[in-house]
């Protein structure tokens, strides 16, 4: 690899030295120059755009009151989507399908899909479940829950992701 940058070096060299009628010498000083103020570039964007992408390491330690209930409200481009597994997470859902038909389910919460905003709130994307009126696996978009309950106890769950959130395996 190391090969391959002298190369392209020497050549650049060669094109500066041809183009500006200066000595192959003076070419080797602005070439170098170049890739200095290159660099230099390439580090900077690459450091914002680190700044923008969450981590693993960001992941698990987001959640309780920064994770966002179920909204209607449109998102931007998802960078980057983080899966987590949940137990004994048996919920009865009020669910508005792509029809706009409003459907209530009992499902069974296996795991969620999720992401983390540049302010550090964990965004909810899909919950993976198994449905008991289908009997079989369904996704659910998160953002067209309307309400949520626990299905042992009947009780309404206000936030649904900071539920499931506790109760991450």
């Amino acid at each position: 690899m190391a090969q391959f940058f002298v190369v392209v070096f020497a050549i650049s060299a060669f094109i500066i030295s041809y183009f500006l009628g200066t000595g192959f010498w003076a070419s080797i000083g602005i070439t170098i120059f170049i890739a200095i103020v290159c660099f230099v570039l390439l580090i900077r964007i690459l450091a914002r755009m680190g700044k923008d992408l969450p981590t693993d390491a960001d992941a698990p330690s987001n959640g309780g009151e920064r994770i966002e209930p179920p909204t209607s409200r449109r998102r931007g481009t998802v960078q980057q989507t983080f899966v987590e597994k949940v137990q004994n997470a048996r919920v009865i859902i009020d669910y508005k399908d792509a029809n706009k038909t409003e459907t209530q389910r009992t499902v069974d919460v296996k795991n969620f899909d999720f992401y983390v905003n540049r302010d550090g709130t964990t965004i909810i994307v899909d919950l993976n479940t198994y449905c008991e009126l289908r009997n079989a696996p369904r996704k659910f978009n998160y953002r067209r829950i309307i309400e949520a309950s626990d299905a042992e106890t009947g009780e309404t769950i206000p936030n649904l992701g900071a539920w499931l959130w506790a109760r991450r395996v």
